[in-house]
């Protein structure tokens, strides 16, 4: 039983870790050796966690009133490899299907969720029948051939190798929670970080746009601190996030497209974790994988993340602290992909399609229950929230917006993608939700306790060089008027550590903004594309996976000008940015060979191999503009 057991696990551990190895995945970017490590400490995991599940009916078996029901203990047992086998047939099937025919249990609803259940619970049912039929077959075959020192030696090994790995680590003593004794400052304020999904500036009426699609943001403008010329420091959704919620660029937390995760000590270092160890309640409702704080291993930061509380994510904190990030989060997502699979089709819980979330119209009720939710929050909490709100309406390139205005007499399920029409009414529906909760901060007496920020994850069609909101409410209006130098992301964790009166760590680059004079500075901008990066750090054209999660093109905002150096083509493309307002004087304007080596020092800066580029020097920076 024990063999046959292990061997189940085993092999179930090596589908999966090849899955994951073959995919863009948090495993498919690390070299061969750590890819080998975290094969081996998984399945050594494994076979202890099962041989302690069967040592436990060893010991009951041995117990002398229960002596009498041997049988039932190795029915009992034997219904563990038969499960390992059945939900590993289970998730085979499930990449099948919907690698070659675009259907697995995540498309499956109303009663074929429960056919995937019969289904299961036949193949367990068979294994678990031939299982306890073939032991005493293979009991017998071993004691003749008195292998069962050899069985006992392999399961010693793995034991060794558990320990091993993980000591042979030089990262696996990070320690989460430094400041877990830190006490609750008195009124501190509530905190509301509201994001729209590829919102532009030039788009709001707050900005000065023709139309009036944000009527409730140009009334909270009147009494907030507004950036003019505001700019996220990635061009996709996951590096923009987790660079607003860390305060980090992208190229620091190399965070940005899904596979990528936070790890080491970036996945602690973060707002929401200062936050919490003063006593905030956090609370996360983005958009699940793609700005989900779990899924990108943002740890001790939110109590609450789409749904999921921390409860659920202790698992994952527990042995992150004890063994390296890239074996915990190995074992995490494993079992997330059986458990939530196992949920929906047991019709316990719904699993989420990533994919639909960003191609199909977003749905309002989400958008809806955001809000209802933030009112619910702010009725029973008793702690002061910090609470990141991410909305979706403006998704597109199709548009579902609560009512139709500006598109009024179009059809709404035949509307051509990226139509001006629908986006702008999306952007006023984006806004009524933001007036629907400062009714709710007024109805509660919060709105001159609350600091409200307003911002995007990056510009539409995702294009880094466009100029995002960034509007920002303190308690009673304090610090209301507006900055024209260009500002980031980045700038808005200190800002509010800034006001609470908190210092700024040393791993935060960002400026507050809150200080009297903002020079101008560049501001680096990171677009992921079709390239990958070798293990020593440089830059390699990818020529499969356009979805794979490396930098593509990096760039700069200075003045009015942005700057992009291509990594597939070794190219700079220079441009003016749209709709700027406070243009920088024409002796103020970097050139293009000023912005490559500030580009190339920022590499260097956050640890990149940057000689590949060096390199082609000549071709990227065209001679006339030689420093």
């Amino acid at each position: 039983m024990f063999i046959y057991t292990i061997i189940a696990g085993l092999v179930y551990i090596f589908m999966e870790w090849l899955f994951f190895i073959t995919k863009p995945s948090s495993l498919s970017i690390l070299t061969f050796s750590q890819k080998i490590e975290v094969l081996l400490f998984s399945s050594s995991l494994i076979a202890v966690v099962c041989i302690l599940f069967l040592l436990i009916l060893v010991l009951l078996g041995l117990i002398p009133w229960l002596s009498n029901y041997h049988e039932v203990f190795i029915k009992l047992g034997a219904f563990l490899p038969a499960g390992i086998l059945a939900s590993m047939i289970l998730l085979m099937v499930d990449n099948f299907t919907y690698t070659i025919f675009h259907f697995g249990i995540v498309t499956s609803k109303g009663i074929v969720r429960g056919l995937y259940a019969v289904g299961y619970l036949v193949v367990l049912g068979y294994g678990h029948r031939h299982i306890v039929k073939i032991l005493p077959i293979v009991s017998r075959f071993l004691r003749k051939r008195d292998l069962e020192k050899t069985a006992l030696i392999l399961l010693t090994g793995s034991i060794v190798i558990l320990f091993l790995i993980p000591l042979s680590s030089n990262d696996f003593n990070i320690k989460a929670g430094e400041n877990e004794t830190a006490q609750l400052l008195e009124n501190y304020p509530y905190i509301f970080f509201i994001t729209g999904d590829g919102v532009n500036a030039a788009s709001m009426s707050v900005y000065g746009y023709e139309r009036d699609t944000t009527p409730h943001l140009r009334e909270l403008a009147d009494t907030s601190l507004v950036a003019e010329n505001a700019f996220a420091n990635s061009s996709s959704t996951p590096g923009s996030l987790i660079s607003a919620l860390t305060g980090k660029y992208p190229t620091s937390t190399r965070v940005l497209y899904p596979p990528d995760i936070l790890k080491e000590e970036d996945a602690y270092q973060h707002l929401p974790g200062i936050l919490r160890a003063q006593g905030y309640y956090t609370v996360q409702m983005s958009v699940p994988h793609y700005g989900d704080a779990y899924t990108l291993n943002l740890l001790d930061g939110f109590d609450e993340a789409n749904g999921r509380t921390m409860k659920i994510r202790n698992r994952l904190l527990r042995i992150n602290k004890f063994i390296p990030a890239d074996f915990a989060y190995f074992i995490y997502e494993i079992s997330n992909r059986l458990f939530d699979r196992l949920k929906h089709i047991f019709y316990i819980n719904v699993m989420e399609n990533p994919y639909d979330l960003v191609m199909k119209p977003p749905d309002n009720m989400v958008d809806q229950t955001k809000t209802d939710n933030t009112k619910k929050l702010i009725r029973k909490s008793k702690k002061p929230l910090f609470i990141h709100i991410h909305f979706m309406v403006t998704h597109g390139p199709k548009f579902s917006p609560q009512q139709q205005v500006f598109s009024l007499g179009q059809d709404i399920e035949t509307q051509e993608e990226w139509n001006t029409d629908f986006y702008d009414d999306s952007i006023l529906s984006f806004d009524k939700q933001i007036g629907d909760i400062i009714d709710i901060l007024k109805k509660f007496d919060l709105f001159d306790k609350s600091i409200i920020i307003i911002s995007s994850d990056h510009g539409q069609k995702h294009i880094g060089w466009k100029r995002i909101p960034l509007i920002i409410h303190f308690p009673k209006g304090q610090y209301a008027g507006r900055i024209e130098s260009n500002v980031q992301s980045i700038d808005i964790a200190p800002t509010i550590l800034d006001f609470l009166g908190l210092e700024k760590p040393v791993w935060m680059p960002g400026n507050s903004l809150l200080v009297n004079d903002i020079s101008q500075r560049p501001i680096y901008i990171i677009n992921n594309s079709d390239v990958e990066r070798d293990e020593t750090g440089y830059f390699v054209v990818k020529t499969q996976d356009k979805y794979f999660e490396h930098i593509g093109k990096i760039g700069l905002v200075y003045c009015q000008k942005w700057y992009s150096i291509d990594l597939q083509l070794f190219k700079l493309e220079s441009g003016n940015v749209d709709d700027y307002s406070a243009p920088c004087q024409e002796r103020s304007i970097i050139t293009n060979a000023e912005a490559f080596r500030l580009i190339l020092n920022h590499l260097k800066d956050n640890g990149f191999d940057v000689s590949s580029l060096e390199d082609q020097y000549e071709k990227i920076v065209p001679q006339e503009n030689y420093p």
